[in-house]
């Protein structure tokens, strides 16, 4: 994981030696007791289709429980999304405003 801040933009580079899914979760420096997190997830799937999620999970999220999350976002505020494969890994990147409202 990597960013760089540009004037009211952050863009990111993550990259994981995984195939599937890669992403990466927001919290809110104002009230981190929250129980909502913010995440970009990106996924390179076996067929070579690409997704990009833009959403959120709730607390009681479980991977051993797909229902509890990720949520879609209603507004999309991921800016110059890619998700690609590079080798053995799966390699997404984005920007987004500093504030997003989302969290």
């Amino acid at each position: 994981l990597s960013w760089v801040a540009e004037g009211n933009r952050v863009h990111f580079n993550l990259a994981a030696n995984t195939t599937g899914y890669v992403g990466v979760g927001f919290e809110s420096a104002i009230n981190p007791s929250i129980s909502i997190k913010d995440v970009v997830i990106g996924e390179y799937a076996q067929n070579g289709t690409t997704f990009l999620i833009d959403g959120y999970l709730l607390a009681n999220f479980s991977v051993s429980n797909p229902s509890s999350g990720p949520m879609r976002d209603n507004e999309f505020n991921v800016l110059n999304g890619i998700v690609q494969k590079l080798g053995d890994f799966t390699e997404v990147r984005f920007s987004r405003f500093r504030e997003t409202g989302d969290v």
